[in-house]
């Protein structure tokens, strides 16, 4: 026969107390009210969000086009270059004495082709008396003609008189066919030495980097002693304007307009920001930084601005005046809220802007919302 167990008291007080706890839990978690919410009028703004640093508006590269050490630099970051500055110097080939020579040989040239050279002048000088002599023999030779005439003297003399005229001719003729030749040798001569002089300017000039407009020093990429490698970068110069290029994300490319507002923080003065207007979107998609690049022009005020300083930026790319919103928490599914009776109604939203988003359509000021419990 089975034996009745007999509970002591103080087992008996103890699973009362936990059934009484029990039925406080369960009639507290039936009378549980939710915490609910009503939307409110604000402003609100969505951005999107890139990094980038600041550029000057019109940067170029200084490059070689030729192969050297570099025996001279002539500038440092910072200064200030006229166009046509001399940059860098590479060595080369062409020494100093050869320029030199070629520019001797042809100064030499342009002296013997000049019209006062001693050797144009002394054909000139023939030349002359050369027609001297012509004309002496012409006037010889019409006095004989009379003669022959009237008989006064013999044909031989007549001959002789024609043949001298005739040679003093041929004579001039010569002369100054040679003064021709010799000043189109002459002038050969210039081009020639003028051509090969140019060769070892250019030479010269090719190893010589100057900048081909006026700005300022950004970076110098190469030092004196160092091998400059046809094509390779050597510096950069900037001018004009600073400008924010900003890498702004794939997915976001899509938001960004020209004329869109960008607030940026420089990171050289984070208490500050500075209004911009996005003034340009470039079309190919930037491999290296896997981003798209965006540039903002702005007011540069008085601040000391430094290129290649790092920055942050928000583009706005939709903003609303005192619009209806409410916590982002309150939304189910994106478009669902349940409203303090229970009821679960659909909404339609607008801009997000953190913890808050606008409500366009669906419910009003006076509804009470639930938020859900996490």
């Amino acid at each position: 026969m089975k034996r009745l167990r007999i509970l002591k008291p103080r087992y008996l007080v103890m699973a009362a107390v936990a059934l009484l706890i029990i039925l406080l839990s369960t009639l507290s978690a039936r009378h549980r009210v939710s915490e609910t919410v009503s939307p409110i009028r604000k402003d609100v703004v969505d951005a999107v969000f890139a990094t980038g640093h600041l550029v000057m508006s019109d940067e170029y590269v200084v490059a070689t086009n030729k192969d050297g050490f570099i025996i001279d630099v002539s500038v440092k970051a910072g200064d200030s270059v006229p166009a046509g500055a001399a940059l860098f110097h590479l060595s080369n080939t062409v020494t100093s004495s050869q320029l030199a020579t070629a520019r001797a040989q042809y100064e030499d040239a342009r002296r013997k082709a000049d019209p006062q050279s001693p050797s144009i002048l002394s054909l000139k000088s023939q030349i002359e008396q050369a027609e001297r002599q012509l004309e002496l023999e012409r006037q010889n030779l019409k006095r004989y003609t009379a003669l022959v005439q009237t008989n006064a003297s013999s044909q031989l003399d007549y001959e002789n008189a024609q043949f001298r005229f005739e040679k003093a001719q041929s004579d001039l003729d010569v002369l100054k066919q040679s003064l021709t030749d010799l000043q189109e040798a002459l002038n050969l001569e210039v081009e020639t030495a003028r051509n090969q002089l140019r060769i070892y300017e250019s030479e010269q000039d090719d190893h010589l980097i100057r900048s081909s407009q006026p700005g300022v020093v950004l970076e110098i990429y190469k030092e004196q002693g160092e091998l400059a490698r046809n094509g390779q970068s050597l510096a950069r110069i900037g001018s004009g304007d600073y400008l924010a290029r900003l890498l702004v994300a794939e997915e976001d490319i899509r938001l960004i307009r020209i004329g869109q507002p960008v607030k940026i923080s420089l990171n050289t003065d984070r208490t500050r920001v500075i209004d911009a207007r996005v003034t340009t979107i470039y079309p190919s998609f930037d491999v290296e930084d896997q981003s798209f690049v965006i540039e903002a022009s702005f007011n540069q005020g008085d601040q000391p601005l430094f290129a290649g300083t790092q920055l942050q930026a928000n583009i706005v790319v939709a903003a609303r005046m005192n619009a209806l919103t409410i916590p982002v928490r309150c939304l189910q599914d994106d478009s669902l809220v349940t409203l303090s009776n229970g009821n679960v109604v659909p909404v339609q939203t607008g801009i997000r802007s953190g913890l808050w988003v606008e409500v366009i359509a669906g419910i009003s000021e006076s509804d009470q919302l639930q938020i859900p419990e996490e």
